[in-house]
């Protein structure tokens, strides 16, 4: 028998020495990159000394991508981009995973006890597990179109409609990440956000709307129309701060996107559809008075989505400060080949290529400099523009990837 490791998961496999290790995957993680272990003992092979150094630098690339994805999320820069990572982490194998721990298989939800940012009340929230789902396929706006669970029991469950959480109190409305800091990504600070925000949830004219969007919203029943009347209510709240629609408009962006996504999803569930659209219909109605820029569908939603992320890459200082412009292009090029309009994404691309292809430049000269002891730094800052290296290197190849897309859908139409 011999052995070899798994740099993913950390793991040392016993195989038989008639199997190659190419011919064997990870019991624990699936991975099939299995490398070779030599023992101490014994004759040694001639590239011992290459697999050591592949072992070794194996296992620190796999171990800064999984940073690099965990320090990207923990950043909060928003939920869309992130899907650009998720491939960095094998997905579990739909055989041979073992039995799965209590804690799936009983209740996919964490239920948070969660203090409101405006009124500061105390309100139960819900959130699914890590783990207990994988988004399988997306498009190309990288909205998911697919979902692996964990426990079949739970496929029935329809995970973008518990993205928002709101206050039963003063009836503030947002993402999970917005709900605990609402002035992420924006240049405001937390009290001044929390008074723009209140001041909006509070002013008379304002009331009709709210009263509308907010009537019978709660977690106990999400369903299609609850959902898209709370991300209604996230986007009519950020659209009533000013400094959130002319100049950081990052979360608006989002929040649209997600709304044309809902409508989307519409079309995997046929028997609710119809009725669905039909309330929907009939709330902008009702609403167009007082809230005549009201998102009527899927690509009106789609439309406002690329207007706010385009104004937040000219104006918010939270994109050049995060160094995040060459993913807000990237977005909008996406959003505009999801539209079919591929000669808009085709003009968008390029520069998100440029923007991308800059900064990893610019990464790259600072960490050759640290490298080759040419300037000071600590260990975490040499590992920090490690990691940001990977992530440009791995935001490249998607957006390469959609260039190609882009540029074949082109030639089928000419």
């Amino acid at each position: 028998m011999a052995k070899v490791y798994c740099p993913k998961c950390n793991l040392l496999v016993q195989q038989d020495d008639t199997v190659g290790a190419a011919a064997l995957n990870c019991p624990k993680c699936g991975s099939s990159n299995l490398i070779p272990v030599v023992s101490k003992g014994g004759d040694l092979p001639a590239d011992y000394n290459s697999s050591g150094i592949y072992r070794a630098a194996a296992e620190d690339e796999v171990k800064a991508k999984e940073q690099a994805l965990q320090d990207y999320k923990s950043e909060g820069i928003y939920s869309t981009a992130l899907r650009f990572f998720e491939s960095l982490k094998d997905k579990p194998q739909e055989s041979g995973a073992g039995p799965e721990p209590a804690s799936l298989t009983e209740n996919p939800f964490i239920v948070t006890t969660a203090q409101c940012p405006i009124c500061e009340n105390q309100s139960e929230q819900r959130s699914f597990k890590s783990h207990v789902f994988f988004n399988k396929d997306k498009d190309l706006d990288m909205r998911p179109t697919s979902y692996s669970w964990h426990n079949h029991s739970f496929e029935k469950l329809h995970p973008p409609l518990y993205y928002m959480w709101h206050c039963p109190r003063c009836h503030y409305t947002s993402s999970q990440a917005a709900f605990k800091s609402p002035e992420a990504n924006t240049s405001l600070s937390h009290k001044r956000m929390v008074e723009r925000v209140m001041a909006a949830l509070y002013a008379p004219a304002n009331a009709p709307v709210i009263h509308e969007l907010t009537d019978g919203l709660t977690p106990a029943k999400l369903d299609f129309p609850m959902a898209l009347k709370s991300h209604l209510m996230a986007i009519f709240l950020m659209e009533r701060v000013d400094e959130v629609r002319e100049r950081d408009c990052l979360v608006l962006g989002q929040y649209l996107m997600r709304l044309a996504w809902l409508f989307r999803d519409l079309e995997g569930f046929p028997a609710e559809r119809p009725a669905v659209l039909k309330q929907y219909e009939e709330l902008t109605l009702k609403l167009a008075p007082h809230w005549p820029t009201l998102p009527a569908n899927e690509a009106a939603a789609m439309k406002m989505a690329t207007d706010h992320y385009d104004r937040a890459y000219e104006r918010s200082p939270v994109v050049s400060g995060k160094n995040i412009g060459h993913i807000i292009l990237g977005l909008i090029a996406r959003i505009y080949a999801q539209m079919d309009d591929f000669e808009a994404a085709d003009r968008v691309v390029p520069l998100s290529i440029s923007e991308a292809e800059n900064y990893r430049r610019q990464l790259t000269r600072a960490y050759s400099a640290l490298s080759n002891g040419k300037k000071q730094a600590s260990e975490q800052l040499t590992k920090k523009l490690k990691q940001e290296i990977v992530k440009i290197d791995y935001f490249l190849s998607e957006v390469g990837k959609l260039s190609s897309i882009v540029r074949l859908r082109l030639a089928k139409k000419r």
